[in-house]
């Protein structure tokens, strides 16, 4: 970056797993750099709730339907996983949890809600034996305090008689994948305000036998961007890459087709999950920067917005979506000076 080679903006996530004091020790010696924000900095913390689909290793509420005596396998107790989220949340940190499985979804999503500042507030209260609500007396913009209990700055937004969206929300805790989802868990992804970090590609490439695995019931959750969007859910798009192609023109054409690249299943593999192009461009630009924090610097082009954009060789708004497979890059602009053009 000093050297004027660095033509991407990178947001660095540290492990979940260390301890909250190395945590804060990474952040303070990342500091010392004093390098520009907008180009490289520290956000979230990375940690797994399971493993994959492909695998079995995703955390399922009832066993595989191709594997009767298996349903997953979480990394950790839920307990402990709760724990570890409160603990870290309570102290600033926003929170990406990789969760594939529908059990493995709730049980992030239970570590969230229990991570709402009410709900530190009431367990704390609920400890030192007081009632559930005498915690909450003062606020100064900076700490919300009674007697021992105090919070930090994560919890400036927090309202004692809000309700959850505003107060998690603040946070943008995020799932990542949320592959595999409950019908009753959508909703809640809403109502805490967590967003779903999705990455379309998974759905075509995994279509080959994830209805096998899911079965008929289940699979209706499965990479369900359109139905996380009609809860009013944050979906960011990604390419996961190098587990799937980095192209995000493959991502744009299985969101709006949930085809493979020869074009199967005619229609699209329930289809009713298809995005509009315009949507799917959404998903991938202003969502992403919403879910970093950055809606406010990046993520549309508008006046007082970076200017980063790429110069697509066709309209992707107007093309058939066959035809998005062969769009490519004709010109980059990174922080308004070209960085890449097509020779």
């Amino acid at each position: 970056m000093r050297d004027g080679k660095l033509t991407v903006r990178v947001a660095e996530w540290q492990d979940f797993n260390d301890t909250v004091e190395e945590l804060k020790r990474q952040r303070a010696e990342f500091a010392t750099f004093r390098d520009d924000p907008l180009r490289l900095r520290l956000t979230a913390l990375k940690g797994y709730v399971d493993g994959t689909l492909g695998s079995r290793t995703s955390a399922m509420l009832a066993p595989f339907a191709d594997d009767p005596h298996n349903s997953g396998i979480p990394r950790r107790p839920p307990e402990e996983l709760t724990r570890m989220v409160v603990e870290r949340a309570r102290a600033g940190f926003q929170i990406a949890l990789h969760a594939i499985g529908d059990r493995a979804n709730r049980m992030a999503l239970d570590g969230f809600e229990a991570a709402l500042p009410k709900n530190v507030a009431r367990a704390d209260a609920k400890a030192a034996g007081a009632g559930p609500y005498t915690v909450f007396t003062t606020y100064d913009g900076q700490t919300l305090k009674k007697g021992e209990f105090t919070f930090d700055k994560a919890y400036a937004n927090f309202d004692p008689e809000g309700g959850q969206a505003g107060a998690s929300g603040a946070a943008r805790h995020r799932v990542e994948h949320a592959q595999v989802v409950a019908p009753a868990d959508f909703a809640r992804f809403r109502d805490l305000g967590v967003v779903a970090s999705m990455q379309p590609s998974h759905a075509i490439s995994d279509k080959r036998w994830a209805q096998e695995r899911l079965g008929e019931y289940r699979v209706l959750g499965a990479y369900a961007w359109h139905m996380m969007r009609s809860y009013g859910v944050h979906v960011p798009f990604g390419t996961d890459w190098p587990v799937e192609p980095v192209s995000p023109y493959l991502g744009l054409y299985a969101a709006v087709t949930r085809q493979s690249t020869e074009g199967e299943p005619a229609g699209g593999w329930w289809p009713q999950e298809r995005l509009l192009i315009a949507d799917a461009i959404r998903c991938y630009t202003a969502e992403s920067a919403y879910a970093s924090f950055e809606e406010k610097e990046k993520g549309q082009i508008a006046p007082g917005m970076l200017a980063d954009l790429v110069v697509h060789s066709r309209d992707l708004l107007t093309v058939r979506p066959e035809e998005i497979l062969l769009t490519e890059a004709e010109m980059t602009i990174f922080d308004g000076r070209v960085v890449y053009e097509k020779k």
